[in-house]
């Protein structure tokens, strides 16, 4: 018995050395599913009551878009930093490619272009950004 409990003791001990703490073997890398561009929109909507509207439209229609590679979306939020954060908008937007191309091929995506279509003229302000990573 004293001897079994030895054996998983190391066994576990060895785990825990070999896998960096995780238990299936994974290590944490911030930048696995990254896109190598990365397309950044703040929204300001004329009715902020839309809010619930503009980011289930977001999620249903951009991520059906082949080239699209990550997505998210969702609203400002205060952590306390005060005026050193922006959260003068009701959407944020992120959508990741893999390439300059599938960025320029999303731009023309039927999906892409409905959401655009459908929401445009809700928008008191947007702001657009392009980041390429470094990574």
């Amino acid at each position: 018995m004293k001897s079994s409990l030895i054996t998983l003791s190391l066994l576990s001990l060895i785990t825990l050395a070999t896998t960096g703490g995780c238990a299936h073997g994974l290590k944490h890398d911030p930048t696995a599913n990254q896109g190598t561009i990365n397309h950044v929109v703040l929204l300001t909507l004329k009715d902020p009551s839309e809010t619930e509207q503009v980011l289930k439209d977001c999620k249903e229609l951009l991520s059906q878009v082949p080239e699209v590679k990550t997505l998210w979306v969702g609203t400002p939020t205060d952590i306390g930093r005060g005026a050193e954060v922006d959260g003068n908008y009701d959407v944020g937007i992120c959508v990741g490619f893999a390439s300059l191309d599938d960025y320029r091929a999303y731009m023309k995506a039927p999906h892409h272009m409905e959401f655009g279509n459908r929401w445009r003229t809700s928008f008191s302000a947007q702001k657009i950004y392009d980041v390429k990573s470094e990574n």
